[in-house]
């Protein structure tokens, strides 16, 4: 949706009128058309029609509606005060000529043009941009320390224009710097928490489809008009929401939101990756769609699992080459997970039965798992510092592996209390070193291992997986968003890294209907990370790790995930690990296969693995 077809829905629906939204074809030239001309001779968007009177320009259409529904409720424009009404029209003006022309060259590089036309972010424009910004965030800070709004301590169309370009800005990568602004931010804090507001979030970022344009001018085209609105005509439908609609992930472009979260699913045996698994994720590639493998292993050590797939042999880079064959003929997009356990493994899994190694000589406790088998871990070796380097190394030569067998990419495993969390997080980490201690130290790992993968494949095609909320194999943090905050400022943003995936706390209860839901606490990594950023399901308890960890995502959390910028990714687990077309099933709002979760972990080449039927199957 358009800035200016934003602006004045908000005023429509601040004052309550009726109206109805009519949609125009750009690619069609409908908007060059006498009809459309007649109402915007400049044939631009938006246009307003009210009986006999048509409009153009949204500030003056927005006007006009706050004028003509004015009560002592919904007072915008303030004209019984020349006073009032004179300091609403300051601050409209001071919108109009300094704060949108400093605002929306970000939006437009950072979300607009990366997003719809593939062209890449100009961070010189970004910069000389910001910087005017925080100049005219001074004068408003100032401003709004004497008063509650922008023209006095009532809420008038001066703060409302400001609404639609601030909430996109909100969803770039700077969004930060309305935190050195504490009077603005509660400014705008007050203005996206209005009904009105939340209403319009929902599709502020409903787009055209592709097949329809991709030009810019599709972000909500309309003719607006004082009728009666026509029941759900807002209301997204699967078919074209914002999950389904395409994205740019650096040189990468995706046709949908819809990502196959990484699996274990054991059924690489002797580590060797076998034909059924080229089957398996053959079926859950489509085009454009982006799917994580399995973690794989970046050497013999680094096993928490039987049967899990290894990058530290050439054997092993040979094996995988077929899978990554199947997902690229389907042309898919395919990024290898890399993974070492530390100290989540046992003795059987280790070369000669050795202790696992982790930042700490902690051993964690025997687990039950959901089938009820119980999971006993060996006692870990506390890493020495000078063997620290070998590990690193060994993270380095499974990447450059994963790009010898073809993989688009790599995604570092640095969550879910394996090795790299158990240096991260401080109820693991009990070391007194330069691992250890203060929060810098405890990421030193983490940062060595992105370092050295983005140096040896380059960034473009490194992500990487943070759970910080998480406690799982006993590993939580004091702390956990100052840490992943860390993370990503000073590291995979300075890196360059491609994406950060980032898994939900736990699931919590509502209250209200005793129903498992998402505490949705990702928001300030989505701020602060200057790329792609993927969510990833919390813990479900009833459930389990692993394959079910991105249980909290349905088809309709994942949507307004994406519709209201908290996330441009959305992984999905045990619902792709059920559901092969996944991404299609979406689109049809067809019914979903239920999974088997007794089959998870088995070492069956077919049951619940490559067996579970597609819609057409059906």
């Amino acid at each position: 949706m358009s800035t200016n077809v934003a602006r004045v829905l908000v005023c429509l629906e601040e004052v309550g009128a009726e109206y109805d939204v009519v949609n125009i074809d750009f690619p069609s030239m409908e908007h060059k058309s006498p009809a459309h001309l007649a109402r915007n001779p400049f044939g631009q968007i938006p246009a307003f029609q009210d009986g006999d009177v048509v409009l153009f320009e949204s500030r003056a259409i927005s006007k006009y509606v706050l004028r003509k529904y004015k009560s002592s409720k919904t007072d915008f424009m303030r004209d019984g005060n020349l006073n009032e009404a004179a300091m609403v029209d300051v601050w409209t003006e001071v919108e109009a000529h300094q704060y949108n022309p400093a605002i929306s060259p970000i939006v437009y590089q950072c979300l607009i043009f990366p997003a719809l036309r593939g062209i890449p972010t100009d961070q010189k424009v970004v910069d000389e941009s910001l910087e005017k910004l925080k100049k005219v965030l001074d004068v408003y800070e100032a401003r709004l320390s004497k008063t509650k709004y922008l023209a006095g301590d009532f809420i008038s169309f001066a703060d409302l224009t400001h609404f639609p370009y601030t909430y996109y800005f909100m969803m770039t990568p700077h969004a930060s710097v309305f935190d050195s602004y504490p009077h603005v931010k509660t400014w705008w804090e007050s203005l996206v928490a209005r009904p009105t507001a939340k209403k319009l979030s929902t599709y502020m970022l409903e787009v055209a489809q592709p097949s329809v344009s991709e030009e810019v001018t599709n972000l909500g085209e309309f003719v607006g008009r004082s009728s009666r609105i026509r029941p759900g005509r807002m209301e997204p439908t699967l078919a074209t929401s914002h999950l389904l609609t395409p994205y740019k992930m650096g040189e990468f472009s995706l046709a949908h939101r819809v990502v196959l979260a990484p699996l274990t699913r054991c059924r690489a045996h002797g580590s060797l990756v076998r034909p059924h698994m080229a089957v398996y994720y053959g079926q859950r590639a489509s085009p454009g769609c982006f799917l994580v493998s399995e973690a794989c292993a970046v050497s013999e050590a680094a096993r928490g699992a039987r049967d899990v797939p290894g990058l530290w042999t050439d054997e092993q880079v040979q094996s995988w080459k077929p899978v990554v064959d199947a997902v690229h003929a389907k042309g898919a997009v395919f990024f290898c997970q890399l993974w070492h356990a530390g100290r989540a493994s046992c003795a059987e899994l280790q070369p000669n039965g050795q202790a696992p190694v982790s930042s700490t000589d902690k051993q964690v406790r025997p687990q039950i798992t959901h089938a009820g088998n119980v999971v006993e871990f060996a006692t870990p070796r506390r890493l020495e510092a000078e063997e620290i380097p070998n590990i690193v190394n060994e993270f380095r030569i499974a990447a450059r592996n994963a790009m010898k067998a073809g993989f688009d990419g790599v995604e570092i495993h640095a969550a879910n209390g394996y090795l790299i969390d158990q240096f991260m997080k401080d109820s693991v980490n009990d070391r007194m070193d330069a691992y250890g201690g203060s929060l810098e130290n405890r990421c030193r790992f983490a940062t060595k291992v992105i370092e050295a993968i983005a140096d040896e494949v380059g960034p473009g095609p490194v992500g990487v997986r943070l759970s910080p909320f998480a406690d799982y194999m006993e590993c939580s943090d004091s702390d956990p968003e100052a840490l992943a905050l860390h993370v990503i400022r000073t590291t995979l943003n300075p890196l360059g890294v491609l994406y950060c995936h980032a898994v939900e706390p736990r699931m919590r209860v509502n209250p209200d209907d005793g129903k498992l839901t998402l505490p949705h606490m990702l928001l300030p990594f989505r701020r602060a990370f200057q790329g792609t950023f993927l969510v990833n399901g919390g813990y479900d308890p009833e459930e389990g790790d692993a394959a079910v960890a991105n249980g909290g995502y349905d088809p309709e959390e994942g949507d307004a995930a994406v519709a209201k910028g908290y996330a441009d990714l959305v992984a999905y687990g045990r619902l792709f690990l059920a559901n092969p077309d996944l991404p299609e099933r979406f689109r049809r709002n067809a019914a979903l296969n239920k999974y088997d979760r007794s089959t998870f972990y088995t070492s069956d080449p077919v049951l619940g693995y490559t067996d579970y039927p597609f819609i057409d199957q059906l």
